[in-house]
């Protein structure tokens, strides 16, 4: 089963998610915050790990740093916004996310996206 890490301040957003990833079949672990993830991360060795832009862009570093502590394999890091803006996109993808998916979007774009990053 494709282990998936949540990293989200906000509770709803993360149960949200939830739902959604659940339903498509992943094992899901979850972090309040950057720190938290980032420990998680390290326990866990997650295949896919989905970090708001809050936290995500927070620290121009922090989607490499989820990167480097995969073992042996990287995880695929997909950053979840509300920024529709092109440029801001392209900043978190030139950055290392694998994919940026802006809120609010439908299990069927969410499966359509990890479709395209191969995770399902």
């Amino acid at each position: 089963m494709t282990q998936c890490l949540l990293i989200n301040e906000d509770q709803s957003e993360r149960k949200a998610l939830s739902g959604y990833f659940g339903d498509l079949g992943f094992d899901l672990s979850e972090a309040a915050n950057a720190d938290a993830g980032l420990s998680q991360c390290r326990a866990s060795a997650p295949d896919v790990v989905v970090v708001t832009e809050q936290i995500g862009t927070r620290s121009p570093d922090y989607v490499r740093r989820l990167q480097r502590i995969g073992n042996g394999k990287p995880p695929v890091v997909i950053i979840y916004s509300s920024n529709p803006d092109t440029e801001a996109i392209g900043r978190m993808i030139m950055d290392g996310a694998a994919e940026v998916i802006v809120k609010p979007f439908s299990k069927d774009l969410l499966s359509f996206k990890l479709k395209q990053v191969g995770l399902i």
